[in-house]
């Protein structure tokens, strides 16, 4: 596992047997790291069936809470404890079930008006004067996509996992047509630098995914704590 992967999922991951062990795992977190949120969940769910560890449910939970699908989440957070995770582990989900939770506030209620009566005289009077009483406007919740930590290892992990992926791309290309060709040294000079591009391409989506999950995990808990 690179570094930045393991300061996020350390907690959650026993060093004997790391997540990326998994190669459904390994796919969420490249199709996450090109923005496919679906095909990482997916992914995760076959990662459980695989190998039942509840880091996958976890994982899985915080990405629905993050597109604001707290019923779903809250539904894996529960299957998660269910597991018997290690304490700080189980209190972790019960905060992020708490933030799903709770109600949405009730509109401000409408301004009040009071207005004096006109007293029937001879002489005319003034208008009656109108006071209308407001309500203060709603403190200013944080903005969980506007959190400039969160865009620093989201666009830019998304941005190498994406030059990565094009590496890979062509590498793959350079070896399919080496491999039509009608010798050996001709397949040497066509395969060229695919190798090298190859495993250029796959460090780079390593260290693109692992920034991108960093900054949704980031995203998860702006969102947190602007619910509390």
């Amino acid at each position: 596992m690179n570094a930045a992967a393991w300061l996020v999922w350390a907690a959650l991951a026993p060093a004997s047997a790391p997540l990326e062990d998994n190669a459904h795992y390994r796919e969420a977190r490249a199709a996450l790291a090109n923005g496919r949120v679906a095909e990482a969940e997916a992914a995760l769910q076959r990662a459980y069936l695989e190998d039942p560890r509840p880091e996958y449910l976890f994982i899985q939970a915080e990405l629905m809470r993050a597109q604001g699908r707290c019923d779903e989440a809250i539904e894996v957070y529960r299957r998660f404890i269910a597991a018997q995770p290690p304490a700080e582990d189980i209190a972790a989900a019960q905060r992020s079930i708490d933030a799903c939770e709770v109600p949405p506030e009730p509109p401000p209620p409408s301004p009040e008006v009071v207005a004096t009566e006109r007293e029937p005289e001879p002489a005319p009077v003034p208008a009656p004067e109108v006071v209308a009483r407001r309500d203060p406007p709603p403190p200013t919740r944080p903005r969980p996509w506007a959190d400039p930590l969160a865009n620093a290892f989201t666009w830019p992990g998304l941005a190498v996992a994406g030059v990565g992926a094009g590496l890979l791309g062509a590498a793959h290309r350079t070896r399919a047509s080496a491999m039509r060709a009608g010798s050996d040294s001709a397949y040497l000079d066509e395969l060229g630098p695919a190798p090298k591009m190859s495993r250029a391409g796959i460090a780079l989506l390593s260290v693109g995914g692992a920034a991108a999950l960093v900054g949704l995990i980031r995203y998860a808990v702006v969102a947190r704590r602007s619910r509390r």
